[in-house]
């Protein structure tokens, strides 16, 4: 039996204006990630990984695939049986949750849709080697980043990564979430590819910006809508133009990512320009209930005291 391990990064990589302590922090997640990734390269770990496919799987002789790629898939040649996925120490937050949400999606999709699934050989929250996904190989001819990477393609075509044309799996559920339908109909905030929190000039200078994009992406956009077959009187560029006109855009942004929300609330949904910003923490402090201050008092002194530690 040949197996191949992807160990899952799921590392979103960002511009983040650090203070000392942060700094310190940053050093430290980095030094932990780097030893763990020793320790995943060892050959006792990768018997570990085969060990846990022999029992998974009941079948005998695994072989050890070398080098370990990170973030990748590792093969031994395209002979692979199954794919067995570990989160990587250090990089991935909540990896128990992580691993059993992804198995769940997979179950749920594979018993209720038609969606193409790999079987789903053994999933565990712990073991010698942590959570692991034990899944069927797909063999294909390519994947979907190839097909679209196709130059002087059809724009009708619809990408496929087998010879046949035919969509045969879809694999890396780690990304996927429920969401309300709403989501879907905002207009996309990619449209000046930087986010709103991450612009240099401040969030006032990238809705300025943004604006003038998205009238250009409207117009197409019902350029599009009058040129179809379809007559629906439901149209979504009537619904990106009301979600912007309305706000609704920077509440369901806000509720989406959650490194912005704080940006957004108080820039859009905060106190207003009557109430100081170094102020601000007084207001939230009246949200709060008792024991949410109890571990607001308790979370601010531990951080006084690595203050101390760093300083």
């Amino acid at each position: 039996m040949a197996y191949h391990t992807d160990f899952s990064q799921c590392q979103k990589r960002r511009q983040i204006r650090c203070n000392s302590e942060d700094d310190q922090s940053t050093k430290q997640f980095r030094r932990r990630r780097d030893q763990s990734q020793k320790k995943l390269r060892l050959k006792s770990t990768c018997r570990q990984v085969g060990a846990l496919a022999e029992t998974a799987l009941k079948k005998k002789s695994p072989s050890l695939v070398s080098p370990i790629v990170f973030g990748g898939f590792n093969f031994e040649q395209d002979s692979s049986d199954v794919i067995i996925r570990l989160p990587c120490p250090d990089l991935v937050q909540f990896p128990e949750q992580k691993t059993l949400y992804e198995a769940v999606a997979m179950a749920y999709l594979a018993q209720y849709t038609t969606i193409a699934i790999p079987t789903l050989f053994h999933h565990t929250s712990s073991s010698d080697v942590r959570p692991t996904l034990v899944l069927q190989h797909i063999e294909s001819a390519r994947d979907m980043s190839d097909a679209l990477a196709i130059p002087n393609q059809d724009p009708e075509e619809t990408p496929s990564p087998n010879q046949e044309g035919d969509i045969i799996a879809a694999i890396g559920w780690e990304f996927t979430y429920v969401a309300p339908e709403q989501f879907s109909l905002d207009p996309p905030w990619w449209l000046l590819l930087e986010a709103p929190e991450m612009w240099s000039k401040g969030i006032d200078d990238w809705a300025e910006t943004y604006n003038e994009r998205l009238d250009t992406w409207l117009l197409v956009l019902e350029d599009t809508e009058k040129s179809a077959n379809g007559k629906s009187e439901y149209k979504l560029s009537s619904y990106m133009r009301e979600s912007w006109s309305s706000g609704r855009f920077w509440l369901n942004y806000a509720a989406r990512k959650s490194w912005a929300f704080d940006t957004i609330y108080w820039k859009f949904f905060g106190p207003g320009e009557a109430v100081d910003k170094d102020s601000y923490w007084k207001i939230r402090v009246k949200f709060l209930g008792e024991e949410g201050k109890r571990k607001t008092d308790s979370l601010c002194k531990e951080r006084w005291r690595r203050q101390k530690i760093v300083s």
